[in-house]
């Protein structure tokens, strides 16, 4: 794209391009002075030896042989002393432009005061989608997404300096193909050819701004995953505390069930001698009937407690590859029931279990299979609108792949399609608003893989969400290996 002229450029700007070459071309009245020296001094020397070398040309009048003899003497010494110069100045100038221009990574935009476009740069071509045909002639109003943004305004962010510097504002703006942008533009006023136009510089900053906010989501999700951790740390304490007093109220409750029978039978004596008393309010043969079931149900929920407190300790300890050893799945499905049955209920009053009895053996950590089914029924729990909708959990035996398979399927919304790439990418959730850390899926996915398995999942957006977390199972010997 050929530049305008220089000299009828900003004069402001004029020494700077020509002293790149010629120090005695510093700026026009220099040049000026040089030209009326030239043509002076040749005009006088013209004028001087006409007579010695062309007496001849005597004979003619003066205002014949005159202009012929000074253009001819004139042209030749300003064109190699001035123009040739200029113009080559002109020529290096031109070129860097138009490299400087073609080079840089920003989109450099020329419009007039009219807001139209009247050059685009290569790297704006690249940003916008646009080539310089189609672009130039139209409105500047075509890039932004703010309508607003016209000649008036940009003469507004033109002025808005600072010691004359540019300042930097970010916008809006939009591809040829729709896609929104953002942009960091500076702004400045240009005079070519004595016509005022706008110089406008603008960089995309869209993926900077889109790294950045992944950077402070990945951030708050890390000080939530180290809630957590502290979390489960709180967790392991509380229950090492609560499991002695829970073992003191169960090894009294075992000597009261061995005494049950001798306290009964001396209780049955006194009523046939005093006949029927209340005890804690009740008649004797009432309480005679409920007493053993009482002390039977203190045993059965102490148990219990003590049950799911050690599942927890369990389950807060680090586990390792090496324990992994040959187990039986539905052993491990059980003692994740046993911590997350109570937290499944809050969500869903349809939640069912069924688990094969015939399950062949598998290789593996039974406390990180436990663990993977707690996500994946957390998953499944934050997934369901409401309490009526089901969640299911099953095992079972899948011969022609010849794994077992834990199936968890929801009633909940599914998953949207663009999102299913990333559903088991670390720190990826649609819930960090109500807590969620994104890791559950990948921890799982991790813990499947590193047992040899697999991690699949079957979801669209209304019709719920089924995960399938399927585990190779224990070959036999003397079964083919192939």
């Amino acid at each position: 794209m050929p530049l305008l002229p220089i000299e009828n450029a900003d004069t402001s700007r004029a020494p700077i391009l020509l002293r790149s070459g010629y120090g005695w071309a510093a700026n026009p009245v220099t040049i000026y002075l040089l030209v009326l020296v030239t043509v002076f001094t040749l005009d006088a020397l013209e004028t001087w030896t006409t007579p010695a070398f062309f007496p001849f040309l005597l004979h003619f009048p003066h205002k014949y042989y005159d202009p012929v003899l000074t253009t001819l003497f004139v042209a030749p010494v300003l064109w190699w002393l001035v123009f040739r110069p200029l113009y080559r100045d002109l020529v290096d100038a031109t070129v860097r432009n138009e490299a400087v221009k073609s080079q840089v990574v920003d989109a450099i935009v020329t419009i007039d005061m009219q807001g139209v476009i009247i050059s685009f740069n290569p790297a704006a071509e690249r940003i916008f989608g646009y080539f310089p045909e189609e672009i130039s002639g139209k409105k500047a109003a075509v890039l932004f997404c703010d309508s607003s943004l016209d000649a008036a305004n940009l003469g507004v962010l033109a002025d808005a300096k600072e010691v004359s510097i540019p300042l930097i504002h970010e916008v809006t703006c939009h591809r040829k193909d729709g896609h929104v942008l953002r942009l960091e533009i500076s702004v400045s006023r240009l005079l070519v050819a004595g016509m005022p136009q706008f110089l406008v510089i603008m960089r995309d900053i869209t993926k900077r701004l889109r790294m950045e906010r992944e950077a402070r989501e990945i951030q708050a999700r890390l000080i939530q995953t180290n809630k957590m951790v502290s979390l489960g740390l709180m967790v392991s304490g509380v229950a090492h505390e609560v499991n002695n007093p829970n073992n003191y109220i169960l090894s009294n409750a075992q000597l009261m069930e061995r005494s049950c029978g001798d306290i009964i039978k001396v209780l049955r004596e006194y009523q046939k001698e005093n006949g029927e008393f209340l005890i804690g309010g009740l008649p004797f043969n009432e309480m005679e009937q409920h007493f053993p079931e009482m002390i039977s149900g203190i045993i059965d929920g102490t148990q219990r407690i003590n049950g799911i407190i050690n599942e927890l300790k369990t389950f807060a300890r680090q586990g390792s590859e090496d324990n992994f050893e040959e187990m039986n799945l539905n052993l491990a499905v059980k003692a994740a029931l046993m911590i997350i049955r109570n937290q499944v209920s809050k969500y869903t009053n349809n939640f069912t279990v069924h688990l094969d009895d015939n399950l062949p053996k598998i290789i593996g950590n039974s406390q990180q299979i436990g663990q993977v089914v707690i996500n994946l029924l957390m998953n499944a729990c934050q997934a369901v609108p409401d309490e009526t909708s089901a969640i299911s959990l099953l095992t079972w035996f899948d011969d022609a792949s010849a794994e077992v398979v834990i199936t968890i399927a929801d009633e909940g919304g599914g998953i949207p399609v663009e999102l299913t790439k990333r559903v088991l990418e670390p720190f990826f959730s649609t819930k960090t608003g109500s807590g969620g850390t994104g890791l559950g899926l990948s921890i799982s996915n991790t813990i499947i893989k590193g047992h040899s398995g697999r991690l699949i999942f079957h979801s669209a957006p209304g019709t719920g969400t089924i995960f399938e977390a399927r585990l190779p199972v224990v070959k036999q010997s003397g079964e083919d290996t192939q």
